[in-house]
């Protein structure tokens, strides 16, 4: 059995990508996202560079000597993190469907993930603003003609495990418009730390007003009720956070609104309560990095035969090619283990899909039996990422100290985001073909 040890490496974005999550398979865990990620992706709008070190539990570094160095100005300066080997790639960006690649010339180790559904966009809109839980169409799915070709895999092995996790994102101001306020008192950008523990959500504000924002607020991950909040920050660095009602049982879907925007407080007289009202603020979501992995291993019982194993890690075109996306094993009991090792040699291009971006990692393992029984097991992780206009159909309000009434969140531009993961197992028989030599 060969295992490949995982590296790490880094991509960055200036438009908007997003990551987290995490699943182990053959039968789903109970929390998918949770995990510690091996590999890093930054994306960003540079030349392709490579780099000694990058470090961030939470934190980004550039423009120093062993550092990842950016487009991004060089006083822009992070906590470090533990992750080493980075890479800064030059991406085609652009929210046209002519960055999308031909499906029909896809090379190796490469697939084209779908687009986010209008169903799905629905489904997430009612869970925001609605109240209603969470719940996606059918994730995990078996195919077969006959329980027999099914049974024939009792006692066989699998076990796949993809996911992205641990993610950054920057939040750039935008300029202003010549004769417009000045807005000196608002940082030029600050980070989004997100991060799974112990089935919480530690979101972190690198401007926040409070210690607590500044460490870490932590979220039921996934949630029983909808949590609403609002983050203050220096300046108009605040965000408005939204985590839907999400069902923890049976799927394996995380959802978030963010939403930039600065608190603006109204006195209507003397003895009246002040009106809050999160207005939409200068900050555009410029980069974001986050971590990707997936490992598949496997065990085919053939009864003293030859039988398959083989092992596949697929990337789409916007996550880097694993080193060695493939391996197969002929023999008796041949078993295989595949870890994803990012290929850092390549330009990655944007995939655009209807104004969204989406993001995808598979493993798929496929074990074969003398007797032409067969079992294909994938687990495939989607993130899907998406600039939302909040309007005034889609009011949401959050509570705040004393006896004001709630605030409303005006309208403006959000952020959409959801995590994935699809499992399905297919069973079928037919020849098994060897190669010449086994013949």
């Amino acid at each position: 059995m060969r295992e490949i040890l995982q590296s790490a490496v880094t991509l960055s974005l200036l438009n908007f990508v997003f990551l987290l999550g995490a699943s182990e398979a053959q039968t789903p865990p109970a929390d998918p996202f949770e995990g510690v990620g091996a590999s890093a992706l930054e994306q960003v709008h540079g030349q392709v560079t490579n780099s000694s070190a990058a470090s961030f539990p939470g934190g980004l570094s550039e423009g120093s000597a062993g550092s990842l160095s950016s487009s991004a100005p060089s006083s822009e300066s992070s906590a470090s993190t533990g992750w080493t080997g980075t890479q800064e790639i030059s991406l085609g960006l652009g929210s046209s469907a002519s960055g999308t690649p031909d499906p029909g010339v896809q090379p190796a180790g490469r697939f084209l993930a779908e687009a986010l559904s209008a169903q799905k966009q629905q489904i997430l809109l009612r869970s925001f603003f609605h109240n209603d839980i969470l719940l996606l169409p059918p994730q995990t799915k078996e195919i077969f003609e006959s329980r027999d070709l099914r049974d024939a895999w009792e006692g066989n092995s699998a076990k796949i495990s993809t996911g992205f996790e641990n993610f950054i994102l920057r939040f750039r101001r935008e300029v202003a418009e010549e004769g417009a306020p000045s807005l000196d008192k608002d940082p030029e950008y600050f980070d989004i730390r997100l991060g799974i523990r112990d089935k919480l959500l530690i979101i972190q504000h690198t401007e926040g007003r409070t210690r607590g924002s500044k460490e870490g607020i932590p979220l039921p991950f996934p949630p029983l009720e909808q949590e609403r909040l609002f983050i203050g920050g220096r300046g108009a660095s605040g965000m408005a956070v939204l985590l839907p009602r999400t069902q923890t049982g049976g799927q394996y879907a995380r959802a978030l609104l963010l939403c930039p925007r600065s608190a603006y407080t109204v006195r209507r007289g003397l003895r009246q309560p002040e009106d809050t009202f999160f207005v939409e603020s200068p900050y555009k979501l410029a980069r974001t990095i986050y971590g990707a992995r997936a490992k598949v291993e496997g065990r085919a019982l053939s009864g003293g035969g030859v039988g398959l194993a083989k092992s596949e890690i697929l990337t789409t075109p916007n996550v880097p090619r694993s080193q060695e996306w493939e391996d197969s094993s002929y023999g008796v009991d041949p078993s295989v283990a595949l870890t994803y090792v990012p290929f850092t040699s390549e330009q990655l291009a944007d995939v655009d899909k209807d104004g969204a971006v989406v993001a995808a990692i598979e493993g798929k393992l496929t074990l074969q039996r003398p007797a032409g029984f067969k079992r294909v097991t994938s687990e495939r992780s989607l993130l899907w990422f998406k600039e939302f206009p909040l309007t005034n159909d889609q009011p949401w309000f959050i509570r705040i100290r004393g006896d004001r009434p709630p605030a409303r969140v005006a309208p403006g531009r959000c952020y959409l985001v959801l995590l994935e993961r699809l499992f399905e197992q297919r069973y079928t028989r037919e020849e098994l073909k060897l190669p010449d030599r086994l013949r």
